[in-house]
C-alpha cells in the first residue's frame, strides 16, 4: 500500500496581495514610489488645510461671542450704575455651552446690603437668571 503526501502550499494573504494583477501592474511604472509620495503629501495638505479652516470658523465664533457678552456687560453695568446708591459698577458675565454659568457684579455701593441685594435683584432679573450664579462684591472705590 502507498500513500502519496500531497504537499500544497498555503498562500497566506500578503503572498496573494504581492501576486494580484493591480499591484503587478503598478511594480511596471517607473518611479512609482515617487509617485505615491506625492500622492501621500497632497492628501496631508488637504487635512491640514481643512483643520485651519475649521479652527478660524471657532476663533470667528469665539470673537463674535465675545462681542456679544462685553456688550452685554456693557449694557448691564450701565443699567446698575443708574440704581439708587450703586456708584461705579463694573459686571463679568461668564458662559458655558452658550448658556450664562456665573456673573460677577463688582459696585461701589454695594457696603451697604440694601443696595447689594437691589443689585442682586436686577441682575437676575435683567438676565433671567437664578440668584445662586450671580454674586455681588463691593469694590475699594469710593
Amino acid at each position: 500500500m502507498e500513500v502519496e503526501v500531497v504537499n500544497k502550499k498555503k498562500t497566506n494573504l500578503v503572498d496573494k496581495i504581492r501576486k494580484s494583477p493591480l499591484i503587478v501592474k503598478l511594480k511596471k511604472i517607473k518611479n512609482i514610489e515617487f509617485i505615491l509620495c506625492l500622492f501621500i503629501i497632497a492628501i496631508a495638505l488637504l487635512l491640514y488645510s481643512g483643520l485651519n479652516r475649521s479652527d478660524s470658523k471657532d476663533s470667528t465664533a469665539v470673537s463674535s461671542t465675545t462681542v456679544q457678552q462685553s456688550s452685554d456687560e456693557a449694557r448691564l453695568s450701565e443699567i446698575l450704575s443708574a440704581i439708587e446708591g450703586a456708584g461705579e459698577v463694573n459686571v463679568m458675565i461668564t458662559h458655558k455651552d452658550g448658556a450664562i454659568s456665573g456673573v460677577l457684579v463688582v459696585a461701589s455701593g454695594a457696603k451697604d446690603i440694601k443696595v447689594r441685594l437691589k443689585l442682586l435683584e436686577a441682575t437676575k432679573v435683567a438676565l433671567n437668571v437664578n440668584a445662586d450664579i450671580v454674586s455681588v462684591y463691593a469694590s475699594n472705590k469710593v
